[in-house]
């Protein structure tokens, strides 16, 4: 178990690492699937989520409140 959680630190250290070098213009360039590409899915893959799996991280799901009808992840299936 710890080896596990030892990798997924280094991997969302290298995330961090990755997108800190980015410049402000490469920041601003980024779009929305680009940044899902490059780092969001990585990050939940880093953190054990099975991205692939839609039992267990969902996008865009109906997720009613007040202020959104939408949210745009969801994870829905606790790792154990």
């Amino acid at each position: 178990m710890q080896d596990r959680k030892e990798q997924s630190r280094a991997e969302v250290a290298r995330l961090v690492e990755r997108y800190q070098r980015l410049s402000v213009a490469q920041v601003r360039a980024y779009d929305e699937e680009d940044t899902k590409k490059d780092f969001i899915l990585p990050l939940f893959k880093a953190l054990g989520w099975d991205v692939d799996e839609k039992e267990e991280v969902a996008a865009e799901v109906s997720a009613y409140s007040s202020v959104h009808k939408h949210a745009t992840w969801c994870i829905i299936r606790a790792i154990q």
